[in-house]
């Protein structure tokens, strides 16, 4: 299967998770969260006129072709981090935040299908009459992704207990998450890539009541 060499993709998937937080200071947080997202990406490549086409007329020509892989991929994800508020407003004011962390992820997808298309030809059709047609449908051997955090963000506070935080984040991949060699054995082809994320959340936060404060009660005596 001439399949094409592949470099760079790139997509857009929904995901979800949850964090717990403790505040060390009005300035300072540490936190752990567990989330899941779909890390799917759209490959595309061109090809020669290499195979014969069928025309609209039953003659045989060439066209340009293109493949598209399309790995439907997804991590669930662990990640260690830590919340620095440089204004430490502690109010409804502004209260920005920065979050820095490592985190790791665990693949829960590793499908993916890789389709062939003629481009730009009208009236042109592969031997089986479609213009699109499906090359594979396999799976592929997805490692365990390691990753550096960081993102900027803001607390907007509904009440004292009740806040939306959006932000922004950015996930920059440390290991290469697949090494497997695709149907040719040949290492120019092989699926040898790294994934970084560029992520928007928004979350509701809710926040502990803080404890009571301590009483000191002291004993006494009455003397007669």
């Amino acid at each position: 299967c001439a399949c094409g060499q592949f470099s760079n993709g790139k997509g857009i998937g929904l995901g979800g998770g949850l964090a717990l937080e403790y505040g060390l200071s009005k300035a300072f947080i540490i936190g752990f969260s567990a989330s899941y997202a779909n890390a799917s990406a759209t490959f595309v490549t061109a090809m020669g006129p290499a195979v014969p086409f069928r025309t609209s007329a039953g003659t045989i020509s060439t066209a340009p072709r293109e493949h598209v892989f399309l790995p439907s991929l997804a991590f669930g994800t662990g990640t260690l981090f830590a919340k620095v508020y440089p204004f430490a407003s502690g109010g409804k004011g502004f209260n920005p935040f920065i979050s820095v962390g490592a985190g790791i992820g665990i693949p829960a997808g590793t499908r993916f299908t890789e389709r062939e298309r003629i481009v730009n030809t009208p009236g042109v059709y592969f031997v089986d009459g479609t213009i699109d047609h499906q090359v594979q449908d396999s799976t592929i051997a997805v490692s365990t992704r390691l990753s550096l955090h960081i993102g900027v963000g803001h607390d907007f506070f509904l009440s004292r207990a009740w806040s939306i935080v959006p932000e922004v984040n950015f996930d920059f991949g440390l290991n290469r998450v697949s090494n497997e060699l695709d149907l040719t054995n040949d290492p120019q082809y092989s699926l040898n890539w790294k994934e970084n994320t560029i992520s928007a959340t928004v979350a509701l936060r809710y926040s502990f009541p803080p404890p009571p404060p301590h009483v000191c009660r002291f004993p006494f005596s009455i003397f007669q």
